[in-house]
């Protein structure tokens, strides 16, 4: 039975931890935004006026009950929150909620040269799933969000993983093939 945390469950689950800890993963969120309200405000607001308050009250539940929807995993902010929170990067694979897109965090460089990420499915428009993804696979594009409101530092996440970035853009994006000329004969003439 849906129940609404599974965003948070598969964030936990690849995490490395069990999905019974997808309270966790919503405190934690809570925390993030609490900590860095300065930061985070006018990001959220830009979005929309009050959403950061909507944003971090829908993080709020901790009942095993199922929640309302908007209390279900909110992308695209999501994304940035879980990536900076954990300091890994988070991919989403989606047909649903527009493109698929790699966050990472805004404020904080890697901390080493094999960070984690963790990818996130969106499946029949309103569960998600957590895969793994293993070897040098592409990865979706930066999200815009982070584009916009990463700090100068950050780059470093973009440009470890410039190739495999552009790698999906080649296969999602393929260049048109050049046609060979065509040579057009009519075969009715007049006599």
């Amino acid at each position: 039975m849906p129940d609404g945390h599974c965003g948070f469950r598969s964030v936990a689950v690849g995490l490395g931890m069990d999905q019974s800890s997808w309270g966790r993963i919503r405190r934690d969120l809570v925390q993030e935004m609490d900590q860095n309200e300065s930061i985070w405000f006018p990001i959220f607001e830009a979005w929309a006026e009050g959403y950061f308050y909507t944003h971090r009250q829908g993080l709020i539940w901790d009942s095993v009950a199922g929640c309302g929807e908007n209390h279900w995993m909110d992308f695209p902010f999501a994304g940035l929150l879980i990536a900076q929170t954990y300091g890994i990067g988070v991919h989403l694979l989606t047909t649903t909620m527009g493109a698929s897109s790699t966050y990472f965090p805004i404020l904080s460089p890697p901390a080493n040269q094999q960070p984690l990420f963790i990818t996130l499915t969106h499946v029949n428009e309103n569960h998600f799933i957590h895969v793994k993804l293993e070897g040098d696979y592409p990865m979706p594009p930066a999200h815009g969000l982070w584009l916009t409101h990463r700090r100068p530092h950050t780059e470093q996440w973009e440009d470890m993983y410039l190739p495999r970035l552009e790698w999906y853009t080649s296969i999602m994006n393929p260049r048109p093939r050049s046609n060979p000329s065509l040579n057009y004969i009519d075969s009715y003439t007049e006599e």
